[in-house]
């Protein structure tokens, strides 16, 4: 893991969360472990990694720069259905 990507991971489990991190940081992160990322309705998105999925709203619009809101997208915890 790349030392950009591990910066990442530590801004986005710090208490209190960064308002800058971006949805793209994020995405490349969750691309380079493995994640398939899936794009739903709006701005939601399905993420698969390791046979578990999860789904939260990721991208926003080209204008505004945001965080993934939900920073468990990469968790171990499966979807509900």
């Amino acid at each position: 893991m790349s030392h950009k990507h591990e910066q990442l991971l530590r801004t986005i489990f710090h208490d209190p969360i960064s308002a800058n991190i971006h949805w793209r940081e994020v995405e490349s992160l969750l691309n380079h472990v493995g994640a398939d990322i899936e794009s739903l309705s709006g701005a939601r998105i399905r993420v698969k990694l390791n046979g578990a999925e999860g789904s939260c709203t990721g991208r926003t619009t080209a204008t505004r720069s945001t965080r993934a809101p939900c920073a468990t997208c990469a968790s171990t915890s499966p979807t509900r259905g």
